[in-house]
Order: structure tokens, then C-alpha cells, then sequence
């Protein structure tokens, strides 16, 4: 992908003028140049821009930048959609769930189409394609007309930004599922241009888990592939986030349950001072009797016993002789402050980045994801370079 200086100038919310100064003073001389000398600038110039906004940031001078040589992170594992927190709350107890931990409205072991959520409105779910050139604070511009530029970064789950903090990021409302599905499907080993196995690695287990045939652990056959849609005042959410679901609810409403991540105690988040250790918080057993605490009313049950692992890790498909890599299929998601301005683009306020597991291959509609709780912190960077 090769980007003239306007489109640069457009993306980074940086002017013209300044970029033809960075390319003057050799601090971002442009790799290609067309026959006409028309500047084009490619992959590694935008991490090197993106390294001089993240070094003005921090109060270094263009001299400075230009003379001296810092190690920095020149990109992020963040995937470029965002969905709404569907609280503002970072954690707080289940109600009537057996203290369970609830991380910005979601819940570790329930999948959730992530089209269909939204704190402010049941009318339709709210998603955002996030800028990955413009950093945070930086004004950025819409990339929906530019989907060729964004299509990379969602091919490998990453920003070219150090980070989502520290200032808004610029989005598009509505995210554009329908053009970018088959790349977020390279984590299942299909590819469309330009996701290749050589910068898209498949995840290590292909394995699809439909609700319809693959949730052999769980008695009664799951409804649909995420917990069915539910209103509650102005929330569009699902019957399993409801903090009372009527008492007609039936087992299968609960949708395909604990594929990647089993419910979380909250007590133990507060022992572990609300920082998740690597092993993960303590967690529900796999039993009637704390699905029953869980999921009610409606209740469902075990078939059998268990696996030791998550279904995830115990039955899984391996991606023939492809190299692949584990958790490819768990989406780091900005999780924003909504709701967001009706502005294209708008600025929004990221809260939190979620872990979401693909549950099986998107579509032009839908996204099935099951929650896997929060990132922890130190665990986004992604390529670090030398700032020269």
C-alpha cells in the first residue's frame, strides 16, 4: 500500500506544508517517487511518522528527533474497530450472579454479536472504524472512503500507533463489516488481498464452533451463535446481561457459553488488587450448580463432564501445514465512551481494550465474539524500533 502526500496529509491530520518540511529537512523523505516525482510514502514511513508524533508528544524537538536515536514502540496489537463500553464502570459484581466479575457491561464465557450492541439505542448497534494512523490526540480524517489503507491492519489486528490512551482517537461510525469481513477471516486460514498466511498467520486451531453442532458440551442446543438480543430501556444488549430476564427465559437463550473463557469471581480481582494476574482470576466451576447461579432463570446444563481446557484448547482443528499462531482469533477491541459524537469523523475516549474471541468466521452482518475479559496492561506493544 502506497499513500500520495495529500492522502497521508489526510489520514495523519498533519497539513501538506509540514509534511513537505519533514521531507526537507530529511526527517520523512518519502521511500518511492512516481515518474513524475510525485511523493509516495509506504508501511515503514508511516511507523517513522508516527514515531515523530509520539516523540513531539513527549517534548522532544524536531532537532532532537533528527539527531538522536530512541527505542520506542511504532505500532499497537489493537484491532482498528471499536465498539461502545457498555458501561462506564471498569468492574463491578454481577447482580444475583454469584459475585461475578463484569468488565464495561460484559461478561467473561457469553459470546456476543458485536454488530448488535449499543448503551445508547436499541435501534441499531454501534461500531466505529478507528483511524491506525491518526495517534491519539492527533486529528485524523475518515477512512471510509479508504478502506484499501485500513484493510492491512486488519489483516494483522494492529494500529500504527504506540498506543490508544492519552488523548481521543478518530473514528467512523459504522463500522464497514461487508468490505472487510474476509480479513478479519484470515485468523481461519481463508485470505483475501491484502492478508497473506507470510503477514496473517492463521490461529492455531481453525476449528469453527457453530451453535448448531459444535457446542457438544452444553444439554440443550444454544438458540443462535451469541445470546439472543435484548432491550432494556434504551440498552441493546443480550438476555444474558439483563440484570432480571423474565422468568420465561429458556436455556437456549443463553447462547453457546464458556468456548474460550469461563465466568470470572470478582472477589478474586479484589485479592489480586484489580490486576489480573498471568494465570488469570480465579474462576466459576464448571457445574449445574454455578451455571445455575450464573445463567438464570432459564439454567442451562452440562452434558457430561467438562473438558479439563476450554473447549478451545481440548478440541480444535489445526491449520493443516500453514504456520500459524495462538489466540490469532482474539481481537483486542477499543472499548469507548459513548455515546460517541454524531461526526464524521468524530473524536472518541477509549475505556478499555476487550479481549473477544472469534467464535467462527465473520460475514458481511455479523461478528460473533465471546468475552474474554479486559487486557492487561503491558501486553499490547507491538513492534519496537529504533527512533533515528
Amino acid at each position: 500500500m502506497k499513500l500520495k502526500i495529500g492522502d497521508l496529509a489526510s489520514c495523519s491530520g498533519l497539513s501538506v506544508r509540514t509534511l513537505h518540511h519533514y521531507d526537507a529537512i530529511g526527517l520523512l523523505c518519502p521511500t518511492e517517487r512516481t515518474p513524475g516525482r510525485a511523493r509516495l510514502y509506504g508501511h515503514q514511513d508511516f511507523r517513522r511518522l508516527h514515531r515523530i508524533q509520539v516523540l513531539k508528544s513527549v517534548g522532544y524537538s524536531l532537532a532532537d528527533i533528527g539527531s538522536r536515536s530512541v527505542a520506542g514502540r511504532s505500532s499497537i496489537n489493537v484491532l482498528p474497530l471499536a465498539i461502545c463500553a457498555m458501561t462506564d464502570t471498569p468492574e463491578n459484581p454481577g447482580v444475583a450472579r454469584g459475585d461475578e466479575l463484569v468488565e464495561y457491561g460484559f461478561r467473561r464465557g457469553v459470546s456476543y454479536n458485536l454488530m448488535r450492541l449499543n448503551p445508547g439505542s436499541t435501534a441499531e448497534g454501534a461500531n466505529f472504524l478507528v483511524n491506525p494512523f491518526a495517534a491519539p490526540g492527533a486529528s485524523g480524517t475518515s477512512l471510509l472512503n479508504k478502506l484499501g489503507d485500513v484493510a492491512p491492519f486488519i489483516c494483522t489486528g494492529t494500529m500504527a500507533m504506540p498506543r490508544v490512551t492519552g488523548g481521543n482517537v478518530t473514528v467512523d461510525t459504522d463500522f464497514p463489516l461487508a468490505s472487510l469481513f474476509s480479513q478479519l477471516n484470515s485468523r481461519f486460514g481463508t485470505y483475501t488481498a491484502p492478508c497473506t498466511e507470510q503477514n496473517a498467520p492463521p490461529d492455531s486451531n481453525i476449528k469453527p464452533y457453530a451453535f448448531a453442532d459444535s457446542i457438544t458440551w452444553m444439554n440443550d442446543k444454544p438458540g443462535g451463535q451469541s445470546a439472543q438480543e435484548a432491550h432494556s430501556g434504551s440498552k441493546l444488549l443480550t438476555i444474558a446481561d439483563l440484570a432480571a430476564p423474565d422468568k420465561g427465559t429458556k436455556p437456549e437463550q443463553y447462547g453457546p457459553l464458556w468456548i474460550y473463557a469461563k465466568a470470572a469471581k470478582y472477589a478474586s480481582h479484589i485479592a489480586n488488587s484489580r490486576k489480573e494476574p498471568a494465570n488469570g482470576y480465579a474462576t466459576f466451576d464448571a457445574s449445574d450448580k454455578d451455571w445455575a447461579t450464573l445463567y438464570t432463570p432459564g439454567s442451562p446444563k452440562l452434558k457430561g463432564a467438562y473438558p479439563a481446557q476450554t473447549p478451545s484448547k481440548a478440541s480444535t482443528t489445526a491449520p493443516g501445514a500453514m504456520k500459524s499462531m495462538a489466540d490469532r482469533r482474539v481481537l483486542h477491541i477499543p472499548l469507548l465512551r459513548c455515546p460517541v459524537p454524531a461526526a464524521t469523523p468524530a473524536s472518541a475516549e477509549v475505556l478499555g481494550v476487550g479481549r473477544f474471541y472469534m467464535t467462527v468466521p465473520a460475514t458481511k452482518d455479523d461478528l460473533f465474539a465471546e468475552f474474554a475479559g479486559l487486557v492487561r496492561p503491558g501486553t499490547l506493544t507491538g513492534q519496537v524500533e529504533l527512533y533515528q
